[in-house]
Formats: C-alpha cells, structure tokens, sequence
C-alpha cells in the first residue's frame, strides 16, 4: 500500500511582511544589489564573456572555490570523451548525478563544487557533476544526450565504481 500524506502545510504569513526581514539580509541583498547594478547584464554579453568573466572570478559570485576532494573522470560520450566532474563520500548512501545550472549555455561541472562538496558530506552521497556540452556552440540536443550518457553510465557503473546502486539526479536551472 502507498503511503498516505494527508498532513496539511501551513504556512504564517506573518514572515513575508517587510518587518520579518531581519537587517542582516537587508544588508546582504543591498551589498548584491550594488553589485549586480556595476556589471554588465548577461543579457547584453555573448556566453564566451559571461563564460570568461565567471572564470575569471569576475561576477556576481566572486572567486571560483574548488574542492580538494574532487577529481575528473571521463566516460565515453556521444560524441566523444565526456568529463565528469566527482566528490566521493567516505560511505555513499547513493550517487547525486548533479546537471549544473546556466541554462544549457553557461556554467560547468567545477563551478558547482562549493555544493556538490556539501552534499556529499551532509547527504553521505557520491556526486557526479556533468560537463556537457554547452550551447550555442553545442544546439540543442547536445547538452541533454550528454546527461542522459552520464545518466545511463552511472546505471551500467555506478555499483562498481562508487559501491552503491541507489541513484538520484537534480541540479539547477538546466
């Protein structure tokens, strides 16, 4: 029999007033606020820039934070040699096949390290972070049959090289 989730959600209202903002996350949101204001929009920029900025450290998110617990492997791809970027946990509970965030057009496994590094070790979970291909250099469906070799991959090896069969998959945007 499927579980039942009959429990209501409730939810107060009253921490959406203006009041319920406490000053330190005033603070924070004018200090991004400014930020964003002083660099150019993505919008107006091609994706090599905003590519070569983010690399740079040169946007919103500061400086580039990399694991030291990360390391590269690569697979066979579809159209050729596809890296993966992994943090392994010390006793995986399962594997976290992580599509990075950029709308199919920016970002990178390694950009995504910061958390990747946290859920393995607040989850007890392996991640594997895709680099597919980005657009437009790669149309559209390039990016997804990355995924999905990455995907499939970890379903044919994931038992033999991170010692657990237990896959889940999320990221951002894309």
């Amino acid at each position: 029999m499927a579980p039942r989730y009959d429990r209501q959600m409730n939810i107060d209202p009253t921490l959406f007033r203006d009041e319920a903002v406490a000053d330190e996350t005033r603070q924070f949101n004018a200090a991004l606020q400014q930020i964003l204001e002083a660099l150019p929009s993505t919008s107006s920029q091609q994706p090599e820039e905003v590519r070569a900025a983010r690399r740079a450290g040169d946007s919103w998110m500061g400086p580039i934070v990399y694991s030291d617990h990360a390391r590269t492997i690569t697979i066979d791809g579809p159209s050729g040699p596809l890296e993966l970027r992994v943090i392994e946990a010390a006793e995986p509970n399962g594997v976290y096949l992580h599509i990075h965030g950029g709308g199919w057009v920016l970002g990178a496994a390694d950009l995504s390290d910061v958390g990747n590094e946290a859920m393995a070790l607040s989850a007890s979970v392996t991640t594997v972070s895709v680099e597919y291909r980005l657009a437009p250099e790669h149309p559209y469906p390039a990016a997804v049959e990355d995924c999905l070799a990455a995907a499939r991959w970890l379903i044919d090896n994931g038992s033999s090289e991170f010692g657990t069969d237990r896959l889940t998959i999320g990221g951002e945007s894309a």
